[in-house]
Formats: structure tokens, C-alpha cells, sequence
């Protein structure tokens, strides 16, 4: 009945793919569940109660041609649909006009509220599930929806399948009940819109369990609040749907349309935008085409003086976006174009293998908590305009493990100005190594091997030696992780504490006595306090920690190689994320001079040029190295300011402080990685007095 021809995409829950229709001479798609969820659901239940969908007949509803089950695999079939996903278009241009976002809006509530009068709850609207067509908006997977309601919960989670997405679940959703109602669909239709309008989801994060957190204990955030032609009974609409109780949102998601609808027009809403287009539609009728396009290009031109400003004042994101708004009407303009050549750069990312997809993100007021950013286009990239600034770039292919780093605008004119052409300071380019699901841990990133020569303040210099590639924790080893580490025994493992005295080993307890890092009660930390770093553990845990885990601590060397891979700054500060001002170093990079610690994934901008996280401040972290009377460790902490990044303290491995925590190395080569003893000269300088001319000589410099 059908031929598979090839396959279209994958998710979570089933693959989609292109096939024929040999009864019917036509080309579908064909959805067919993944074994784990067709397992969970039962062949007989599925084919049975999917009937109820392919039931749905609605102008907005992709509709259900077949179902069935073909070699212990569960399918259906559906209408090939030409055109895009709402999340293809929104990944290439970003957000919609207001007046686009309602009609979608408007589509994919009409397809709620029929579907929800039949007694069916979707589960996972998102714009990937919202195709566009011809103007219209339809909402595919209900066929999901029906696999997802019959699966035995217990089994679904065992498979490590997720049941919708995270940002746009409804609290009651992350909280596993099993019987949900239309409003916790209405509640995904709002952040539907809200990402329609703003750009991304009203909860982000780096990682699903801290949009989840975000899902269940923040307050909404306002769409008005990040854009202000939002209008206003659109904006309380949005916040209504998003009310953590279902109780407090809309009944029905037609009511969330209604609210939305009672809108003002455009030109009401932005007086002054309409103002200025009904001002330019008068003079085309007026003047003419030809004399409104000539007061265009000089509206344009007049941009020119203040492009100039901005850039001159190094507000070159500011300069960029005029510099493209000019660009509309006197592109190829030289003065333009010199402009252009100050406030932009050119991002060009390769990796092997090629075509992986390149998600970029500029780092800016509302950097935290952003999660990959927007797609741009797939390896190799080249010559990719961006705005003068640093961008957090992530390359992602099915299959591999995504890699991330920062394109650090700042850092590239600080090594071109050592002696290199300038334009070449524009260039921003990466090539990227992929690896394998299967060889290489997700929670580890590679650093390549080679001569390396420490640059911290606190060495000698000359110190270096020649590393084997390694890999290092992405992040700093955190409570959740170690708990598992006492909850195994790993306390009363002796294999693991060989380095450990006796004497020492029996004091390393918690508040109550037992086992575990000093600031603990009964073997545990406090709740809500998973992903932060553990603290209050001596060199002698961390280092029996990451023996457990078939790790062993970083040496010095790869330690200060991963966190800035040799660099050094003549002017600004050198941070692991590229070249800052001091002004600007701890701005939603990195936790210094606060109160205590934070998530280790709470900074996705400040990521090391191997793409560690949490290098620079939150805690600082044991090295293998002996250094002075104790224990290296460096990165700064929570509690102490950006330039103790670089520096190198020593303690008694006995030591333990909740500003202190840990990563874990590992690597397959033969040689040590450095990690001897260091010694430093401590010897008290002796002075000599100069005589007053040289004095007066030297005190000129000073003037």
C-alpha cells in the first residue's frame, strides 16, 4: 500500500517520513512511532482508539488518512503538507508582526477548541506542530496525542521517552497528572503566542530541568515587557494563559482567542508607526513612487551621522541594526559600507562531518537562560554577517554531541592588533571537530592535546609540558552528582582513597556525623539545591569522587588550557568567554562578588574556548597538583572579584569551604598531564637604592 521513500525528520516520539501512496498515486507522510512508545501504548488500543482522530475533520487540522501496524511498528498516515512549520519560520526571521501571530493564533485555537469538543487534548502544541500553508495555520500530531493518552505512564517514563516539551508544558503536565483538560492546551497556545511575538519560549534554560523549575515556581513573564507594541489586552490574554492553576486561565482556548481579538487596531496601538507609514502612503499618492522612494534614501542617508556616533561610542549593536535598516535603501553606499565594515563581523564555522546545523545567539540584556538561539544555516557556514559583539554559537547534528563556543568579537581584535591585518579582525572563524554520541561523554568536553606553557601570574615562567588530549567535566561537579557518589558507598571504598590518611579520612563528615561534604545533614543537601555545586569537600573527596566515576582531578595545566587555552590580554580582561572590560566581566557570565553559589548550567554565555562552563567564578576547584604547602586550585569563586580567575591558591587538601568545589579529567595518554609538584620562589626580593638621577629619570615615566 505504501513505499517509504526517505526520511523527512524525527522527534522525540516517532520519525516522519516521505512515502508513496501506491493505492491513491499521491505522496504522504507517514508518522511511525517509536518501539518504546508503541510498546508502552499496545498495538490493539492504539489502532482502535486512533479512530477517534482520524475523526476530526477541521479546516486547521491536518488530517488522518491511515493507521495501522506493519512489522510490530506502529504508523499513520497524513496529507503531505507544502510549506514550513511555524518553528522554521520563526528560526528564520525571528518574531512575527502582531497581526501574523494572531491570525496563527487564531488557526490553531479553532483547532483546539473542535478537538477539545470531541475529547481530544493535544499534549504538545509547539511551533513545530503548527505547519503553515497558503497563509493558514494547521495543527498537526494529534495522532501523537492519542498514542501519548493510552500509554502506560510508568513504562512511557522507564523508556526515557519525554512527554511533551518542556517549554511548553503546563504545570500540571510537569507534574505527571494523568488526566489533563483543554486548559492545559490553552496554556501551551500561550506560550505559543508569547514566542510568536517575543522570539523564544516565556520559560528558558539551558537545560530541561531548568525550564521546568522556571515552568513551576516563576510568575509569567509580560510579552509587553519585552516588546512594547504588544497591545495590552493581548499581553494580559498571554499572562491569563499562563496562570500556574488551570482554574485561573481561560475555560476554552476560543476564550483565548476572544480576549486577543478585543485588541485595538495597528494604528492604534502605534500611533506613531502608523503614523509614519500612512505619512509615506500620502506622499506616494501625492508625489509619486518615484519621489517616496527618493525621500526613502534620504531618510536613509540621514542615518549616517548617527551610525557614526554610535560606533564611535562603541555601541556598535545599536550601530548594526540602523546600519541594516539604511542598508534597505542605499546598499552599496561607500560611506555605508565603511560603517558597516566597523560595527558587523563575519562568522564562518565548519566542522567534520559537514552539515550540521549552527544555532547562534548574540549575548546581550537578556543572555541568561537562553538556550541554543536561533538557526542559521549548517556547516559549512562562511561568511555569516553578525552584529559587532560576542555570540554563543552551537553546532548540533543528530547523532553527535553538540559542541558550543563563544565567537568572541573582542578577542579577535585583540590578536589581530599583535601584529596581524586588521581586516582579518572581522573574520571570525571556527572549525569543529564532531564526535560521536558513542565517544564521548555528554558530560565531558575534549580538549586537544599538544605543548602547553602556563600564563597564570602565579607560575614561573617557562613552566609547560606536552598534554595528551583529554576530557573534562563540562561543568563543576554538582550536589546531585555526588550524591550518588555517597549513596553508593563511595565513602567506604577503599580503592578510592588511597592517597587519604586514615586520621583524615574518618573527620570527613557532614553536620551529622555521617559521610559526606561538610555543609550536608544526614547524607543530603537541601532541597532545591541539585544542580549547584557541591561544596564543603576536601581535595582527598574530590579526588576519591572522580576515582569513583573513572575520572581523576585536572591537572594544572589542563585546567588553565581549557579555561583560556594560552591567551593573554594587553588590554581588558581575558575571561574564558574572550576579552571583556572589567566593567563588564561578571555581566551574565559569570557569578562573582555575589551572595553564594549558583547552577553550574546558570551562565550558557560563559563558556570556555573547549566549551566548559563555570570556569571563571560560582566556586573555585581542586587541581591534582601539589602547590606550595597544599593543594592547587584556581577559577575564583562566588565570593571574590573577576581577577582572582587567573590566580593559583593553595590549601591543605584537608580544606573545605563552601567557595570550594571540583570538575574531573580524564585521558588515555601515557604521559603524567603535569601533575607534579609545582614549586614557586617565595624568597623576599632585595632592593637597592638608585641614585637621584636615575631616580629622576625613572620618576619621568610616571608624569
Amino acid at each position: 500500500r505504501y513505499r517509504v521513500e526517505r526520511e523527512l525528520g524525527a522527534g522525540g516520539m516517532a520519525t516522519v517520513y516521505l512515502a508513496r501512496d501506491l493505492k491513491h498515486g499521491r505522496e504522504v507522510a507517514m508518522k511511525v512511532l517509536k518501539p518504546e512508545l508503541a510498546a508502552a501504548v499496545g498495538a490493539e488500543r492504539f489502532l482502535s482508539e486512533i479512530e477517534v482522530t482520524a475523526g476530526l475533520s477541521h479546516p486547521h487540522i491536518v488530517p488522518l488518512f491511515d493507521s495501522g501496524e506493519a512489522d510490530g511498528l506502529l504508523y499513520y498516515v497524513m496529507p503531505l503538507v507544502e510549506g514550513e512549520s511555524l518553528r522554521d519560520r520563526l528560526s528564520r526571521g525571528g518574531p512575527l508582526p502582531i497581526e501574523q501571530a494572531l491570525s496563527i493564533a487564531k488557526d490553531v485555537a479553532a483547532a483546539l477548541t473542535y478537538a477539545h469538543g470531541r475529547g481530544v487534548i493535544h499534549r504538545d502544541i509547539k511551533p513545530a506542530n503548527v505547519l503553515m500553508e497558503d497563509g493558514e495555520a494547521l495543527v498537526a500530531d494529534f495522532g501523537i496525542a492519542v498514542a501519548v493518552s493510552l500509554a502506560d505512564r510508568a513504562q512511557l517514563t522507564a523508556t526515557g521517552l519525554s512527554v511533551g516539551t518542556p517549554g511548553y508544558m503546563s504545570p500540571e503536565q510537569i507534574g505527571g497528572e494523568a488526566e489533563l483538560d483543554g486548559r492545559s492546551d490553552v496554556y501551551a497556545l500561550g506560550c505559543l503566542l508569547y514566542e510568536m511575538l517575543v522570539g523564544e519560549p516565556p520559560f528558558t534554560g539551558s537545560t530541561m530541568q531548568a525550564v521546568v523549575a522556571k515552568a513551576l515556581t516563576e510568575p509569567p513573564p509580560s510579552a509587553r515587557d519585552r516588546r512594547s507594541d504588544v497591545p495590552e489586552a493581548v499581553g494580559d490574554a498571554i499572562t491569563r494563559a499562563l496562570a500556574k492553576r488551570p482554574g485561573d486561565r481561560f475555560d476554552t482556548a476560543r476564550e483565548l482567542h476572544d480576549a486577543c481579538a478585543a485588541a485595538p487596531t495597528r494604528q492604534a496601538r502605534r500611533a506613531f508607526s502608523g503614523t509614519v507609514v500612512a505619512i509615506s502612503v500620502l506622499v506616494a499618492v501625492v508625489v509619486g513612487l518615484g519621489a517616496w522612494r527618493t525621500l526613502q534614501v534620504s531618510n536613509a542617508r540621514s542615518l549616517l551621522p548617527e551610525i557614526a556616533r554610535l560606533a564611535e561610542e562603541g555601541r556598535y549593536v545599536e550601530a548594526y541594526d540602523l546600519a541594516v535598516q539604511a542598508e534597505r535603501w542605499i546598499e552599496g553606499d561607500p560611506t555605508l559600507s565603511d560603517h558597516m565594515s566597523v560595527v558587523s563581523d563575519s562568522l564562518t564555522v565548519v566542522s567534520e562531518p559537514e552539515g550540521a546545523e549552527v544555532f547562534l545567539r548574540r549575548f546581550g540584556e537578556d543572555s541568561e537562560g537562553a538556550v541554543e538561539g536561533q538557526l542559521v544555516g549548517v556547516t559549512p557556514l562562511e561568511g555569516y554577517r553578525v552584529p559587532r559583539a560576542d555570540h554563543r554559537v552551537v553546532v548540533a547534528m543528530e547523532g553527535f554531541v553538540p559542541l558550543e563556543r563563544i565567537a568572541s568579537s573582542g578577542l579577535a581584535r585583540e590578536l589581530v592588533g599583535r601584529g596581524g591585518p586588521l581586516v582579518e579582525a572581522r573574520h571570525l572563524s571556527m572549525a569543529l571537530p564532531l564526535r560521536s554520541v558513542d565517544a564521548l561523554p555528554l558530560d565531558m568536553v575534549e580538549v586537544p592535546g599538544g605543548p602547553y606553557e602556563m600564563v597564570s601570574p602565579d607560575m614561573p615562567n617557562g613552566l609547560s609540558v606536552s598534554l595528551s588530549e583529554f576530557l573534562i567535566d563540562r561543568h563543576e561537579v554538582s550536589n546531585e552528582r555526588f550524591r550518588a557518589f555517597v549513596a553508593n558507598g563511595g565513602y567506604a571504598a577503599d580503592e578510592h582513597w588511597l592517597a587519604t590518611p586514615d586520621v583524615v579520612r574518618s573527620e570527613l563528615v557532614d553536620r551529622t556525623g555521617l559521610p559526606g561534604p561538610r555543609d550536608w545533614v544526614r547524607q543530603d543537601f537541601s532541597e532545591g539545591e541539585d544542580l549547584l555545586p557541591v561544596t564543603g569537600v576536601s581535595w582527598y573527596e574530590a579526588s576519591a569522587y572522580c576515582s569513583w566515576d573513572g575520572k581523576r582531578l585536572p591537572t594544572l595545566y589542563e585546567w588553565e588550557k581549557t579555561a583560556r587555552d594560552g591567551g593573554i590580554a594587553r588590554r581588558g580582561v581575558l575571561m574564558p568567554w574572550g576579552l571583556t572590560t572589567t566593567s563588564e566581566v561578571n555581566a551574565g557570565r559569570a557569578n562573582l562578588n555575589s551572595s553564594g553559589p549558583v547552577l553550574v548550567d546558570a551562565y550558557p554565555f560563559g563558556v570556555s574556548p573547549y566549551g566548559a562552563y563555570g570556569m571563571a567564578g560560582n566556586v573555585r576547584e581542586w587541581t591534582a597538583n601539589e602547590f606550595g604547602d597544599g593543594r592547587a586550585m584556581m577559577g575564583g569563586a562566588w565570593d571574590g572579584p573577576s581577577y582572582l580567575f587567573s590566580n593559583i591558591a593553595s590549601s591543605a587538601p584537608d580544606f573545605a569551604s563552601t567557595a570550594l568545589g571540583f570538575r574531573c579529567a580524564h585521558s588515555d595518554g601515557a604521559g603524567d598531564q603535569g601533575s607534579g609538584r609545582i614549586d614557586v620562589d617565595t624568597r623576599t626580593p632585595v632592593y637597592t637604592a638608585v641614585d637621584e638621577t636615575t631616580y629622576r629619570s625613572l620618576l619621568a615615566h610616571y608624569r
